[in-house]
């Protein structure tokens, strides 16, 4: 075989485990155990990290094989450890393995929520300049809002964001609600929170991050509740340092 077909070889043994393949492969067979084996439980205890109410939830012992299927499943298009498992939630929705799902519909969701702030955790820094807020006197429509790189918005068909605090703190547990919510995510004092929010705010959200101004944010916000109240949202949103600064355009 030649050295590219031999990696490639190599490559389908390790993550697809095919007969064939190894068959090819027959001199190396011990080898690839361990490979596969020291690959998978790293992927696993990464993904450990990565999905810490996922792996609370669960426990190691049925938390462990999941992430190993995931693995082979997915294998990582990088080296980086923490790129593992990101679409960890997709898979799980998608593929119900094991009949996990069948208990606990709401899991992707859950997984969506680690992967997000595991994220925001990991997003870069930037330094505020809150004096910029008194430019808010002016006219909105010549106004946009600069939000923290950590600052993202999550769609979640279950309300897990309560629960996922409960799973983390051993709490007793409440099944999530099945309806539509989103949440903020934003890295306070170095420390990744899951913010509650309504349809109309994460609209507002979504276009500040979107660099409209914030008339049309304000706009798009209140076309979904009339009642939105930015003010409101503007303490939220300083007291979790999710604003760095406002920033003045011409019309």
């Amino acid at each position: 075989m030649s050295e590219a077909a031999l990696q490639n070889a190599f490559l389908h043994a390790l993550f697809r485990q095919d007969d064939s393949v190894q068959t090819e492969l027959s001199h190396f067979d011990q080898g690839m155990a361990a490979y596969r084996n020291n690959g998978s439980a790293n992927a696993a205890r990464a993904m450990a990290l990565m999905f810490p109410a996922v792996h609370a939830l669960l426990g190691e012992d049925d938390f462990y094989p999941l992430a190993q299927l995931h693995w082979l499943a997915h294998p990582p298009q990088r080296g980086d450890w923490s790129q593992y498992g990101s679409d960890f939630g997709n898979w799980l929705a998608i593929s119900n393995p094991g009949g996990v799902l069948d208990a606990l519909p709401f899991l992707p969701d859950l997984a969506h929520l680690d992967l997000a702030l595991s994220r925001c955790q990991d997003s870069a820094d930037a330094s505020a300049d809150l004096a910029t807020l008194a430019l808010l006197e002016h006219n909105p429509a010549t106004l946009l809002m600069r939000l923290h790189p950590s600052v993202a918005v999550v769609d979640l068909a279950y309300d897990v964001i309560g629960f996922r605090h409960a799973v983390l703190a051993a709490s007793t547990l409440t099944a999530p609600v099945h309806t539509p919510c989103f949440a903020m995510l934003v890295r306070q004092n170095w420390r990744a929170h899951a913010i509650a929010m309504d349809a109309a705010t994460a609209a507002f959200v979504r276009n500040c991050l979107a660099g409209t101004t914030l008339l049309q944010a304000h706009d798009a916000a209140t076309h979904l509740d009339a009642n939105f109240d930015v003010s409101a949202w503007l303490t939220q949103a300083m007291a979790a340092q999710a604003i760095l600064k406002i920033v003045q355009t011409t019309l």
